[in-house]
């Protein structure tokens, strides 16, 4: 049982570092964008 909870775990903080990982690549490109749409200007 215990190593049950234990794959449920891992499961769910891999899943957690994974939506991290691409809402920081987001978060770059967009900021990347708008560094180039402010040279624009």
């Amino acid at each position: 049982m215990d190593s049950w909870i234990f794959y449920i775990q891992r499961k769910t903080s891999f899943a957690r570092q994974t939506v991290y990982g691409d809402l920081k690549q987001t978060i770059a490109h967009f900021s990347k964008q708008q560094l180039k749409l402010s040279l624009h200007e």
